[in-house]
């Protein structure tokens, strides 16, 4: 689900959510701003969305930026292990923030 600046006007987006996380168990965040998100601090008046991990690009060593998918500033996955073999986000050593 893409959240944008104007998400607050969507009357659909939170059964969107609902619908997909309910029927694939697979639902994330991605903000999508000319401006950087503070996520998940910019989720303020929608807290149904902190329900739901985000995805954000992050430089890595040896592999580029990569997307992850992130549940707190400890616990993520990169997203394409997330998309493939059905990983969940781990507690790790590096905070991604």
């Amino acid at each position: 689900m893409a959240v944008s600046t104007n998400a607050s006007l969507s009357k659909w987006m939170p059964w969107e959510l609902g619908y997909v996380d309910g029927n694939t168990g697979k639902c994330a965040i991605i903000p999508v701003s000319k401006s950087s998100y503070n996520v998940p601090e910019s989720f303020n008046g929608f807290e149904y969305l902190q329900l739901y991990p985000f995805i954000k690009k992050v430089p890595t060593t040896g592999l580029g930026e990569k997307l992850f998918v992130i549940e707190e500033s400890r616990k993520y996955i990169i997203m394409d292990d997330w998309l493939r073999s059905g990983a969940i986000p781990k507690l790790q050593t590096i905070n991604i923030f």
